[in-house]
């Protein structure tokens, strides 16, 4: 399935030295604008602000991936009616798989969260 290659080549970045969190900041933020969420650090006005904190938001789920000084940290949240009730901490390649499950189950329901996963999917 295209999503488990989408899943390994994201994750084959990061082992190859790749920002992993700036790209996955660019890419979703462009093909799910109303979903995603990005805080960079640095003064407002700085050339080089880094991603550190990446939120995507998918409705009973909101997965936030940030940076830490030990490396990055996955979450994935239990959300009700907008509520966060719970909370677990992901390793990186199930939060990767678990955010690309979800988007998969979106689509399936919302035709613009379909062409926004079939864009995420050919623009690599």
């Amino acid at each position: 399935m295209q999503l488990d290659v989408l899943a390994a080549m994201l994750l084959a970045e990061r082992r190859e030295g790749g920002e992993l969190l700036e790209h996955l900041a660019a890419k979703l933020g462009a093909a799910f604008p109303d979903r995603t969420s990005v805080e960079r650090d640095g003064w407002v006005f700085s050339r080089a602000r880094r991603v550190r904190r990446l939120t995507l938001d998918l409705g009973s789920a909101r997965y936030a991936l940030a940076r830490e000084a030990h490396g990055p940290v996955a979450r994935r949240i239990k959300v009700v009616r907008g509520i966060e009730i719970g909370s677990a901490e992901l390793a990186l390649e199930a939060w990767v798989a678990a955010v690309l499950e979800d988007l998969e189950a979106v689509a399936t329901k919302d035709d613009a969260a379909r062409r926004a996963l079939n864009r995420l999917m050919t623009d690599r």
